[in-house]
Order: structure tokens, then C-alpha cells, then sequence
């Protein structure tokens, strides 16, 4: 194993070359392990001290959008001017700290991009985004094996953006480069 750039972690395997990009394998396997446990339990948590927030930007379809968050499992509620305050979070996002919940969040209701994900999609990838380790980040040996484990394990193709999190490059054609094969 090695990793080039502080982003792309090299394997070896069966024959292959695999590049891999660690922030996209492990925003997939957070992705994955937060909507199982959404499924298996999507009840919310009451928050001990509710968390306010600002809406810099407040879209037009505002009120749809909370209705939309509340109905999955969130208490949120307007303040004073474009203040909003968090009573409860679905039992999923319990561990996200309070910066990255009010961000993730505030992406949300300032998206005006209509796909066909729904609410609870949308937030657990952003909630993903922001948990997976990051391009850039130095990673211990640990880190980078775990990461492969999953890659492997799971069968990641691509992160929950859809972009690639890898690509392959089969022994003969690395040989070819060095003329060692025809």
C-alpha cells in the first residue's frame, strides 16, 4: 500500500494496480452505514439544548423544505428573523457535532437543485461528506487498511455523488509502458 498526493491510495491486487480515492470509498461506507441504520431505526432524538442556526439565504420554498426535515425525523423551528432552532435530529445524525449538523442542514435548505433523492438521502450523504476523512488528510497505515477493507468488502464503486472512487490499471498495460510487453 502506498498513498500519492495524500488523497489516492495505491494497492496491488490480483494482477492490478487500483488507484483509490480514500475520501469517496469512506464517504460511500459512511453513506451505507447511515442509511441502514436509518432504516433499522428512524426515530429522532430529542436534543438536550436545541441548537440555533441562520439561514443566510432564504429560499423560496423555505416552509416545504422544514416541513420536509420535520417530517423526517427533525424538530426544527423558525426564531426571530432567519434564526432557526434544532429540537430534535433523527437517532442517525446523533453523533455529527453541532457545526456539522447546522451546516449540513443550511446546504440543504439553500439547494434549489430538484433530484430525485429524497430528504433523508440528501442529508445523510452531505452528513457523510463531512464525516469521511478528507483530500488531503495524512492517514496512519490503520486508517489506509481499513479503507481498502472496505473498498474491497463492500464492492464501492462509486461515492453517493456518483462520482468514481477508483480506477484500475491491469499489469500487462503497466508492462507495455515499459516495453516489457507487446
Amino acid at each position: 500500500l502506498s498513498v500519492a498526493f495524500d488523497t489516492y491510495i495505491i494497492v496491488e491486487k490480483n494482477d492490478k494496480l487500483y488507484f483509490v480515492d480514500q475520501h469517496a470509498v469512506e464517504e460511500a461506507y459512511i453513506y451505507m452505514k447511515k442509511k441502514e441504520a436509518y432504516a433499522q431505526n428512524p426515530d429522532s432524538e430529542r436534543l438536550m439544548i436545541p441548537v440555533l442556526f441562520e439561514i443566510e439565504k432564504l429560499p423560496k420554498n423555505l416552509n416545504e423544505k422544514l416541513e420536509q426535515l420535520n417530517s423526517c425525523g427533525f424538530c426544527i423551528e423558525e426564531n426571530e428573523g432567519s434564526t432557526y432552532s434544532i429540537s430534535e435530529i433523527p437517532c442517525v445524525l446523533k453523533n455529527m457535532s453541532t457545526g456539522q449538523l447546522t451546516q449540513t442542514l443550511s446546504s440543504f435548505l439553500q439547494d434549489d437543485a430538484d433530484d430525485e433523492r429524497t430528504i433523508i438521502d440528501k442529508i445523510l450523504i452531505t452528513a457523510s461528506c463531512r464525516q469521511a476523512v478528507k483530500k488531503g488528510d495524512r492517514l496512519t497505515a490503520i486508517q489506509i487498511e481499513e479503507i481498502i477493507t472496505r473498498f474491497f468488502k463492500y464492492n464501492i464503486m462509486n461515492c453517493p455523488h456518483g462520482r468514481p472512487v477508483y480506477f484500475e490499471i491491469p499489469r500487462m498495460t503497466f508492462e507495455r509502458n515499459f516495453q516489457r510487453r507487446r
